[in-house]
């Protein structure tokens, strides 16, 4: 597995990514683009994790994570965030990935009111 990743920031593959799939993240605890380019096998759901070394979220309940897929790919297997806490989220898919996909990330505390 090959990883790239900021200081702040680190992303680590699930088994549904394939056998040595390529992961970059390039951005920050707020905002930022991930790429996955699956390995050989890959599968739907979990699909990679996204960790924060540094985080400063306070309320892990309170925490959105907003994905918007940059290439048809990433669309085509319809992800979603899940695992949302304040040390980062996984990446799950309702299909396999066939090729590189592309999402950009934006992470929103909802404070209460």
């Amino acid at each position: 597995m090959k990883a790239i990743h900021n200081i702040g920031l680190t992303i680590e593959a699930n088994s549904n990514a394939g056998t040595d799939p390529e992961l970059i993240i390039k951005g920050d605890n707020t905002a930022g683009i991930i790429q996955v380019t699956p390995g050989s096998g890959p599968s739907g759901n979990a699909i990679c994790n996204v960790l924060f070394l540094n985080s400063t979220y306070a309320n892990t309940s309170d925490i959105a994570v907003l994905l918007t897929p940059l290439n048809s790919e990433a669309a085509r297997i319809n992800c979603y965030a899940t695992s949302r806490s304040d040390v980062g989220f996984s990446i799950e898919s309702a299909a396999s990935p066939e090729g590189k996909c592309l999402w950009a990330y934006s992470v929103i505390e909802v404070l209460a009111s």
